[in-house]
């Protein structure tokens, strides 16, 4: 079957009469536009165009090839403008970061774009850069994790989000400055072990842990358990400070003390370098312009 790409071009050439303006059109090479047409020549095994003074003219098999698949071009070509037009963008994310810090620009593409149409699916963060290499998702909403796996995705630096040791107002554990060593000693809640890789990494960091989860002083749960835990008892949570700063604001909850800092991690927006496309564009931007006007 000849491929229907040989087609569009000639029927473009012929709407043109000339192959310079056609180049402009399909913005591609004049010589690739006269090869193109030579090999649907070839395997048509008939003459399409003759040259003259004013440009392309067609031969009358060429003409009449043209009258026979000029309207097909033309309704394929609208169809594949609707489907770019209406296509569904695949976003990744993990619940608290897409509640907390991505919504209001999820918010601002909708209320810009009123056909807009986005498909939101959680997985582990792995797992979702691995099904954004591979084109199942168009973009990851995330914090920046190692990516050096991954040569086809690009990052999107947005921001910092800050870890930190919380506990309830007043409580035993808000009286005093914590080292490294003591907080080993006591119970730390942490959001998920296998589904927040990128907390995990700077916690072991920060305790000098090679492993967490054989560590009995350890408890992961799902960052709203550990908050309602944190509520009620005299404990420590590890926790994203701008996922809890409402409870911070409203003194539900306050930050540890410690004798050291714990540096800031990036977040941003994760997209394939091979799979941009218009409505993707718009919504990277309306995520982008939301945090810049937000300052988060």
């Amino acid at each position: 079957m000849i491929n229907l790409e040989l087609y569009r071009i000639f029927v473009i050439v012929a709407n043109e009469g000339n192959i310079t303006r056609a180049s402009e059109i399909l913005c591609v090479s004049q010589p690739a536009i006269t090869k193109q047409i030579k090999n649907l020549e070839a395997q048509l095994n008939i003459r399409l165009f003759e040259r003259n003074n004013s440009g392309m003219k067609l031969t009358i098999e060429g003409n009449e090839l043209y009258f026979k698949i000029k309207d097909a071009i033309k309704l394929i070509s609208e169809v594949e403008n609707e489907f770019r037009e209406n296509r569904t963008i695949r976003v990744g994310a993990r619940t608290t970061i897409l509640s907390k810090i991505f919504s209001k620009g999820i918010s601002k593409y909708y209320n810009s774009y009123p056909n807009a149409k986005v498909d939101i699916r959680k997985y582990e963060i792995e797992e979702m850069l691995q099904k954004l290499d591979e084109k199942q998702l168009d973009v990851v909403l995330t914090k920046r994790i190692d990516d050096k796996n991954y040569s086809n995705l690009k990052f999107i630096s947005l921001g910092f989000l800050h870890s930190v040791f919380v506990t309830k107002n007043n409580s035993k554990f808000s009286r005093k400055v914590f080292d490294k060593e003591e907080l080993k000693n006591e119970k730390i809640y942490i959001n998920s072990i296998v589904g927040n890789p990128v907390s995990i990494r700077v916690l072991k960091q920060v305790l000098n842990l090679d492993d967490l989860s054989n560590n009995k002083n350890i408890r992961s749960l799902s960052s709203n358990a550990v908050i309602e835990i944190l509520k009620q008892e005299d404990a420590i949570g590890f926790l994203t400070k701008e996922f809890v700063q409402e409870e911070l604001d409203e003194n539900k909850l306050e930050i540890v003390k410690t004798s050291f800092q714990i540096e800031p991690t990036e977040f941003g927006i994760y997209y394939n370098k091979n799979n941009k496309f218009e409505q993707l564009n718009n919504f990277i931007e309306c995520i982008k312009v939301e945090c810049i006007n937000n300052k988060i």
